[in-house]
């Protein structure tokens, strides 16, 4: 627990600090807790085309052709988990490729090493950020399916209700009760 005097403190240097000057200092400073990008708030990362992203989300809405606020909000979901699921499995194969070389750069090191030890170095090597990237990889799939299965269920509620409009218009409810009242009765 920080002390009356320690927090008088923190606030004086707080008030010294003003933060970068500059738009590109800005947006430098903005980046500084960006690392893989794989929990980025942001969609695209440095590294990325907004070109291939803009072909990639419009192939998308296109193919998914959403109806309405709710619709177009999870397609706009699913372009977000998709781009991010690609992201997830290239890093997957980059770390791959440079587990390959560092693993071998390391056994050329230890060639006293017996086939066993190196095979267990290498199957063991650097587990936790393979791991770490396929639960991020189930995590996101898991999320873009559970997406995909609501768009499509409200998508087949929108065409079977079409399918059931009178005359090809939408009826509210109560429209369609009042042309109801106004059509004569078979019954007299």
């Amino acid at each position: 627990m920080a002390t009356e005097k320690q927090i008088k403190a923190n606030r004086r240097n707080a008030k010294k600090s003003t933060g970068p000057k500059t738009d590109e200092g800005k947006q430098a400073v903005s980046q500084n807790a960006l690392k893989h990008g794989l929990h980025s708030s942001q969609v695209l990362i440095a590294d990325e085309d907004p070109a291939d992203f803009n072909r990639f989300s419009t192939d998308l809405r296109t193919e998914l052709n959403p109806k309405g606020p709710v619709e177009t909000m999870l397609v706009e979901r699913v372009i977000v988990l998709s781009w991010r699921l690609r992201r997830c499995v290239r890093f997957q194969s980059e770390m791959c490729d440079y587990l390959a070389v560092s693993i071998n750069e390391h056994n050329e090191e230890q060639e006293a090493d017996t086939a066993r030890i190196r095979s267990v170095r290498r199957d063991f090597a650097y587990n936790k950020v393979l791991e770490n990237l396929l639960r991020h990889e189930t995590s996101l799939e898991r999320s873009l399916y559970k997406t995909m299965l609501e768009l499509q269920r409200l998508q087949f509620i929108r065409t079977q209700y079409q399918s059931l409009l009178v005359d090809g218009r939408d009826y509210s409810d109560a429209e369609f009760e009042a042309e109801k009242q106004q059509q004569p009765s078979e019954q007299a």
